[in-house]
């Protein structure tokens, strides 16, 4: 008879043999479309490719937090990934792509988006065009789209959409109440990131930092690391906070997070104080600043962290590619993805030593959340950087990570035992600084229509940070500045937003099993 472990592990490598071969075929149906027809443009296809690539990355991600969740949670992750895959498609087809691309094609000059036209603002008219906030057209993909061109544009988001509903349904799942993970998936992708999304790609504010406000080339957010991560990330931290009461916090948080790596169980006595339970186990040396000696967190299926960080460098080639709404003449495709993979190895190699120096063995886990938060981080400025800044915005990203889940379970005290803090939070809030600093100037000329044909006085110059490449000036500190307040708004605006569902939530159900 099988053991749990070997049950979970089995039905996640079914799930992900599955999901491969789902996103196989969608390739060869994307491959096999213009040999039949030749209507679309290559491009077109490209796109369309991609995010059936992409579609690799939520796995990946439901992989790499499973292995660090006992045999009852890690299930209860396999039912997150099918239920994002459900919410966010259904959500974003509803709602989402309308409130994010409603007003696109007052911006972008692309066939089958002429009639998306209709962008609402909360400022009055006289502050212009540049100032919009959602969409209202495209509802259902209907009427006006119901294009070739506006199908390609929501293929090339849904991967994005269904991650973004995917990392709170991690956090949340199988603790919470089955409903209210439910209600964030399907919020998140229908309401939350639609409307980040508008600000960044849909020709809203955000992105038009630059034109209204003159701060660089407006925020800069090339393959989700702040549209997705850092989103889903602070709609995960406010259902945390608001589900799980702080008086479990106080009592509960360390034996609960960060278990020893052993395989023998531990007697946890009746010691008032919950770090009397951490003396067995590989301990973090570095982080012991006086304190009881602390454990790395738990690998429970060591295989499916690995094979999930497999997944996501997969589906990475293929989700900084994805969006259609890039222009290709401006930035290098091949670029981009050497990027992230540069980023996924230094991402991971960096928590391998940590783990091997502090614990005398490398730590599986570890690695595959340091490989997807360098991998995070380093979409945000995908190719706009040179490819040893982003091997240092992964090893950055991934050597953070462990110090981050320490601050996490031990000063903080959250259960965030998917990580979705030190992961996509992280890597998605370190990879928007990180285009301020790293982005040199040599690609991205007329990103978001700032500097076509110059750019700070100089002929052909992308968006720069603070290290411009030789020939170019910084763009210092008006690009830093658009970052830090694309970064705070997104994390803020869906952290409080998430905060007041979920209080809500919970102030209704409390009532009702009140009056019961």
């Amino acid at each position: 008879m099988l053991s749990p472990v070997s049950r979970v592990s089995r039905l996640f490598l079914r799930s992900a043999a599955l999901a491969l071969i789902l996103v196989m075929l969608t390739a060869g149906i994307a491959l096999a479309a213009p040999a039949a027809q030749d209507t679309e443009p290559s491009a077109s296809v490209v796109s369309l490719l991609a995010a059936a690539l992409a579609l690799c990355v939520p796995t990946g991600l439901a992989l790499i937090a499973a292995g660090g969740l006992p045999e009852e949670r890690a299930r209860e992750s396999t039912l997150s990934l099918l239920a994002a895959l459900a919410l966010g498609t259904l959500g974003y087809w509803a709602t989402g792509f309308a409130l994010q691309f409603g007003g696109i094609g007052l911006i972008y000059d692309r066939p089958g988006l002429e009639k998306l036209i209709w962008e609402w603002s909360a400022l009055p008219p006289e502050w212009g065009p540049t100032w919009g906030m959602m969409g209202l057209r495209g509802f259902g993909l209907a009427r006006e789209a119901a294009t070739p061109g506006a199908y390609a544009l929501f293929l090339s988001q849904l991967p994005w959409a269904v991650t973004a509903a995917l990392i709170p349904l991690l956090a949340l799942r199988g603790r919470a109440p089955a409903s209210v993970s439910l209600l964030a998936g399907l919020g998140t992708g229908a309401l939350l990131y639609p409307l980040v999304g508008n600000w960044v790609w849909g020709g809203g504010w955000l992105a038009n930092l630059g034109e209204n406000l003159g701060l660089g080339h407006g925020l800069v957010d090339f393959a989700g690391a702040g549209t997705v991560h850092l989103l889903g990330a602070a709609v995960a931290l406010a259902g945390i906070l608001v589900i799980w009461p702080a008086r479990a916090r106080q009592t509960e948080a360390l034996p609960a997070i960060a278990e020893p790596l052993a395989s023998e169980p531990i007697a946890l006595a009746a010691d008032p104080d919950p770090a009397s339970a951490f003396s067995n186990g590989p301990i973090h040396p570095v982080l012991d600043l006086g304190d009881p000696p602390v454990p790395l967190p738990p690998v429970h299926l060591p295989l499916l962290a690995t094979l999930g960080a497999a997944f996501l460098m997969l589906g990475s080639t293929g989700w900084v590619l994805t969006n259609p709404l890039v222009d290709w003449s401006v930035v290098p495709p091949v670029l981009a993805v050497l990027n992230v993979l540069l980023a996924a190895a230094g991402g991971a190699a960096l928590p391998l030593a940590y783990t091997w120096f502090t614990a005398s063995r490398p730590d599986p886990l570890m690695a595959a959340r340091g490989l997807a938060a360098g991998v995070i981080a380093a979409s945000a400025a995908g190719p706009l950087m040179p490819p040893w800044s982003a091997l240092a915005v992964g090893a950055v990203a991934g050597l953070l990570v462990p110090f981050v889940l320490y601050a996490v379970a031990q000063w903080l005290r959250w259960d965030d035992r998917t990580a979705a803090v030190a992961t996509s939070g992280l890597g998605g809030l370190w990879g928007l600084i990180s285009a301020g600093l790293f982005a040199d100037g040599r690609w991205g000329q007329g990103w978001n229509r700032i500097g076509v044909g110059q750019f700070l006085g100089v002929a052909q110059q992308g968006v720069t940070g603070f290290l411009a490449a030789p020939g170019f000036r910084r763009d210092w500190p008006g690009q830093m500045e658009a970052q830090v307040i694309g970064a705070a708004v997104i994390a803020l605006f869906c952290f409080v937003a998430a905060w007041l569902i979920f209080a809500v939530v919970s102030a209704v159900a409390r009532a009702l099993l009140g009056s019961q």
